[in-house]
């Protein structure tokens, strides 16, 4: 098996610290986080022990160039490698990025593929694991808490979408397929590992409707991949649970139907 990795995300965006963290779901990398350029200079000993930094360009304070720069002057800093992650296609900004001695330098927004392409060639091969069904369980809690307590704060939808695969995928292949369904989704949603196999998509700020139109979509994305009978179950905030727990067992209350719930 390969080595654990170490990956620090530096963005002062939490969608896209998420973002990268569910694109890194089951594989044997643990992700850092911090939003400004400063706690990663306070940290030298955490930098030095890192595989990759992954720094946004645009940050509260000091800017990831400058924060680049620094990095490269700072004695045991200077060879941890760092892919510079922003929404700048400006020439003059890959250029220095480039010459401070980035490695690589990916656009926002991103696909899972193109992350996880990137990563691989800098930091090689990344192993995939399997967490228990205890541990997927947990993590989905708390992604569906949180987006339910910012769906009642600004009273707006939530929709969870499962969808159910056919039984003998290997953890890779259920890897591959979640890879996939992230890649044709907003930024803000999540794709995220069922506890008894299968999907759960997390879609804040979406309605029964809209949750289907997504929900046609990830069909036309596994049948595409040759997957079939896939099943597709839709829930959603408020009418079918006021919090985290009711709302994944109506997720889970039946076995999904072939094609969109009722």
């Amino acid at each position: 098996m390969a080595d654990k990795k170490t990956v620090l995300v530096v963005d002062d965006s939490p969608l896209v610290r998420l973002r990268v963290k569910n694109a890194l779901a089951g594989l044997n990398v643990e992700v850092l986080e911090m939003r400004r350029a400063e706690d990663l200079l306070a940290a030298p000993e955490l930098v030095a022990g890192v595989d990759l930094v992954i720094l946004d360009l645009y940050l509260p304070g000091m800017d990831g160039l400058t924060a680049l720069r620094r990095l490269r002057e700072e004695h045991g800093l200077s060879r941890v490698p760092v892919m510079v992650l922003s929404v700048s296609a400006a020439p003059n900004d890959v250029r220095r990025a480039v010459e401070l001695g980035a490695v690589d330098y990916l656009l926002k927004p991103f696909t899972d593929e193109a992350l996880l392409t990137r990563l691989e060639k800098i930091v090689g091969p990344l192993a995939r694991t399997g967490p228990s069904p205890a541990e997927l369980r947990l993590r989905l809690e708390a992604e569906v808490r949180k987006e339910v307590k910012r769906g009642r704060r600004g009273n707006t939808p939530v929709s969870l979408l499962g969808v159910g695969l056919p039984a003998g995928l290997d953890p890779e292949e259920v890897e591959d397929l979640r890879a996939r369904v992230a890649a044709v989704l907003r930024e803000t949603d999540a794709c995220l590992p069922a506890p008894g196999g299968g999907l759960v998509l997390l879609l804040p700020v979406t309605p029964r409707e809209g949750a289907e139109v997504v929900r046609q979509k990830v069909q036309r994305v596994l049948e595409r991949a040759g997957v079939t009978p896939v099943r597709f179950r839709i829930v959603g905030f408020p009418e079918d649970g006021n919090g985290e727990k009711a709302l994944l067992a109506a997720l889970e209350k039946e076995e999904p139907s072939e094609g969109p719930a009722a």
